[in-house]
């Protein structure tokens, strides 16, 4: 089985559309293609897909950013949708 390429999607707003795009634009090309994060099920329910090779995309929350740390994991792409003063609360 070869490794999944994971694309994370993250930042203030447009995580979910920007996922979606993204998603839907990748399964055109790799029906193996999963969608997951914060947008729909967990990419764990999707495991038989996943195994499958294809790309995983996911929309990830700030706080789902932070848990990847502890386990040394960061998304093989990152994109950031942008940053507003909105987590200003939580970061500095």
């Amino acid at each position: 089985m070869r490794p999944q390429r994971i694309i994370g999607i993250t930042g203030t707003r447009g995580k979910s559309t920007t996922t979606t795009l993204i998603y839907e634009i990748i399964k055109t090309a790799d029906q193996n293609a999963v969608l997951g994060g914060n947008i729909t099920q967990s990419p764990l329910a999707q495991l038989a897909r996943v195994k499958k090779g294809g790309p995983v995309v996911l929309e990830l929350s700030s706080w789902m950013l932070e848990s990847l740390v502890s386990i040394k994991k960061s998304p093989h792409i990152a994109v950031f949708t942008n940053i507003y003063p909105d987590h200003l609360n939580t970061y500095r």
